[in-house]
């Protein structure tokens, strides 16, 4: 379970698959990587995030039977009551996750409600550079991105070498979020 960020191409690459890449890490760190973007004046990553109508709907959940994150959020804090000392930390940590995704959710909601946007494709050149100075950026920082650093690596690697590939095909992309 979670969320992932993963490259879609407009028109199919040959032997390319843009769901080799992991994506969670990425997805995990997209607020502060846009920070980091902004701030030394690079476009941020999650304005290439685009996807069609019915993904949109499909990421927020209004189909029967999509994930409740009300009732995991409740579960949650129950368990930081409920268990050792030791793991309340986690539990609660879990609690916090999951209050961002549901803000997310509602943002997305809003978004939605305003009427059916289209999908937007890019030029994979726009985003080269701003994935190029996130990697060196998390390789000079890497204390600052947690233990699993080297998955957030590989995703930056991977993305890049999807623009690289859609660069070289002439093929515009955009980033999808997958729950």
């Amino acid at each position: 379970m979670g969320v992932a960020i993963f490259v879609t191409f407009q028109k199919k690459i040959p032997k390319v698959n843009p769901w080799d890449m992991g994506g969670k890490l990425l997805a995990a760190n997209l607020d502060k990587l846009d920070r980091v973007a902004m701030k030394h004046d690079r476009s941020p990553l999650s304005f290439f995030v685009s996807g069609s109508p019915e993904e949109l709907d499909d990421f927020i959940g209004e189909k029967k039977g999509k994930w409740d994150v009300e009732r995991e959020r409740k579960f949650a804090k129950k368990m930081a009551r409920k268990v050792p000392r030791a793991e309340q930390a986690l539990w609660k940590t879990l609690e916090k996750e999951l209050n961002k995704i549901d803000k997310t959710i509602g943002a997305m909601k809003k978004i939605r409600d305003l009427g059916p946007l289209p999908e937007q494709w890019f030029d994979p050149a726009a985003a080269l550079p701003t994935v190029r100075f996130l990697q060196v950026y998390v390789r000079e920082k890497l204390k600052s991105f947690g233990r699993n650093v080297n998955l957030l690596q590989a995703d930056l690697a991977a993305v890049e070498r999807f623009l690289k590939l859609a660069k070289r095909h002439k093929v515009l992309f955009h980033l999808s979020i997958d729950v």
